[in-house]
């Protein structure tokens, strides 16, 4: 019986430029927040800047290659309020 080999997408966050600055200091604390199905993983927060780099890598378990669906958003951590 032919087995099926387990499926994953690996994603690597390197930089980011010219972000948007949400904080009243002219800049952000900008992390990426990923979800495939019920997995949620974020990069770490790097404060106060706007060209952050973060050189991570994530993997996601894939149910299927043609109809998962990866999210994106790339977030301004704030203590106070709500990520924007």
């Amino acid at each position: 019986m032919p087995t099926t080999k387990p499926l994953a997408l690996f994603v690597k966050v390197e930089e980011a430029s010219g972000l948007k600055a949400w904080d009243s200091n002219d800049l952000s604390d900008p992390y990426y927040a990923f979800q495939l199905n019920n997995q949620k993983k974020s990069t770490s927060i790097i404060g106060e800047y706007i060209n952050p780099v973060w050189d991570e890598y994530f993997m996601f378990d894939l149910n299927s290659f043609y109809f998962d669906v990866l999210n994106i958003d790339c977030m301004d951590h704030d203590k106070i309020s709500k990520d924007d």
